[in-house]
């Protein structure tokens, strides 16, 4: 345990560096920037979540966490740092969860402050109901789903970035949109259904929420595919760093 929250807190200083925090600060607002200036004199619901949907869910939230994920453990490989890490006597599952729960709390608290500040936009724009502890946790589903895809990729490959976007942009938001049926593969998806079901009752029957497919509303399937995601994917990841030089 003592090792866990050294890799943790070491990895967080590694991803919270101060242009990342100015970047994605910023970045993360633009939603919010975005309701706040939308020319209307009537805010419906059903244009806050579209508005949600394909800025913070599909987009920025994302990126964001493909970024940190690629990085947290491709760049000490690239450094040449990450040998220094598994020569100690430390599980490579422990390093490996260490290194997922440390990307997935940094992408997570992007989301949430981008969700945070969304929801105060809506509020001064006159919206009704408090939709903001629902994007709050859709936010964070998702990041912690892309985190857990992305950092064993960033591992394997220094193209992680691309071919993650590439998934994002030609997969998830293309083929999945066309094929309902596999919206369990699509994080922002899963995380959206999860944040649903806390959602205000006006907001239950916005067009957005049909972007779920066949994914059922409710906070807790979604908790447990993620949990059994990040579960798996840390194995794997562990898996990884035993097998393979990390020199």
């Amino acid at each position: 345990m003592i090792a866990f929250r050294a890799i943790f807190a070491a990895s967080l200083r590694q991803l919270f560096t101060k242009k990342r925090i100015i970047g994605f600060g910023l970045i993360a607002l633009l939603p919010a920037v975005l309701v706040a200036l939308v020319p209307s004199t009537d805010f419906p619901a059903d244009t806050f979540l579209d508005i949600t949907t394909e800025t913070l869910l599909k987009l920025i939230v994302p990126i964001i966490a493909i970024v940190l994920a690629s990085g947290v453990l491709g760049d000490e490989r690239s450094d040449k740092t990450l040998s220094f890490l598994t020569l100690r006597p430390i599980s490579r599952f422990t390093i490996a969860g260490g290194k997922i729960a440390a990307t997935a709390s940094a992408a997570s608290a992007f989301a949430a402050f981008g969700a945070i500040f969304l929801g105060a936009a809506y509020a001064l724009r006159g919206g009704v109901g408090g939709p903001t502890l629902a994007l709050i946790v859709s936010g964070v589903l998702s990041a912690t789903l892309y985190t857990a895809f992305v950092t064993p990729l960033g591992y394997l490959t220094r193209r992680a970035t691309i071919l993650a976007l590439s998934y994002l942009i030609l997969v998830d938001n293309v083929v999945i949109a066309a094929i309902p049926a596999m919206a369990s593969s699509s994080p922002w998806r899963v995380g959206l259904a999860g944040g649903a079901g806390l959602l205000p009752p006006n907001f239950r029957t916005a067009a957005a929420l049909d972007a779920i497919g066949t994914l059922e509303i409710g906070l807790a399937g979604a908790v447990v595919q993620v949990a059994g995601t990040v579960g798996v994917l840390t194995v794997i990841l562990g898996l990884l760093l035993s097998r393979r030089d990390n020199v």
